[in-house]
């Protein structure tokens, strides 16, 4: 079993050694798919990521059906090419100056496009994506929660992933600033380094409303001694 994608028309599947090919498009919003990755541990999962703003999709029936999973990504996609319905949850509105035309510049707009896949062969659970507009992503639980782990990239243009074996190793290319390293990301870690950044907020928040707090102290306080109030 094979299966491709291609940029206009998007996935087929072949079963016999590529002989015959068959169209598998059974819930996918766009046919512009920029990446693959099959679960190593069972085939009937596939993972497609998607141009045109739309994400990534997944099939757990060898591609009788495909369901969007984008919780926690940043989708970006101009409104004029927004397709007529519901606006995916989560995704990110930016407003182009510029209407597209039909050929190199449309495909040069500033929009999520995942270029690459690639599942840890050590736990076929945690998937790692390369958005061409946001950077990479991880996933502890196939596909249903995403988190961004762009530290140390000098660019989010991300054109291609490969992991080691061991799983402990990820690499990603980008465009024009060459490839980076990253070891691998447990969910411990993910969940201790969430837990720090709320806590660095919350004290933000605190020092913010402290701040609030005298300056409307000295407001009341410069009322009182106009006024005479005690």
């Amino acid at each position: 079993i094979v299966y491709i994608g291609t940029w206009q028309d998007g996935v087929f599947k072949t079963t016999d050694g590529g002989k015959s090919w068959q169209k598998i498009n059974n819930g996918l919003v766009s046919l512009d798919v920029r990446s693959l990755a099959i679960d190593p541990k069972k085939p009937g999962i596939v993972y497609a990521g998607l141009g045109e703003g739309v994400g990534i999709f997944k099939t757990e029936n060898s591609g009788r059906l495909w369901k969007p999973i984008n919780t926690g990504l940043s989708l970006v996609c101009p409104p004029d090419l927004l397709s007529v319905g519901k606006t995916e949850i989560g995704r990110v509105l930016e407003t182009i100056t510029r209407k597209p035309s039909v050929g190199r510049d449309y495909y040069s707009i500033p929009w999520t496009s995942i270029w690459a896949l690639a599942i840890d062969p050590t736990d076929s659970n945690t998937i790692y994506v390369g958005d061409h507009q946001s950077g990479v992503y991880v996933s502890f639980d196939a596909g249903k929660n995403w988190h961004p782990i762009n530290e140390g990239l000098s660019t989010k243009a991300v054109n291609s992933l490969a992991i080691s074996n061991d799983g402990k190793t990820i690499y990603a290319a980008t465009e024009g600033e060459g490839v980076f390293r990253l070891g691998k990301v447990e969910p411990a870690e993910w969940e201790e380094s969430e837990q720090e950044s709320e806590q660095e907020s919350g004290k933000e928040t605190g020092k913010t409303t402290n701040i609030f707090q005298k300056i409307w102290q000295a407001i009341v306080n410069f009322f009182k001694r106009i006024f005479g109030i005690k």
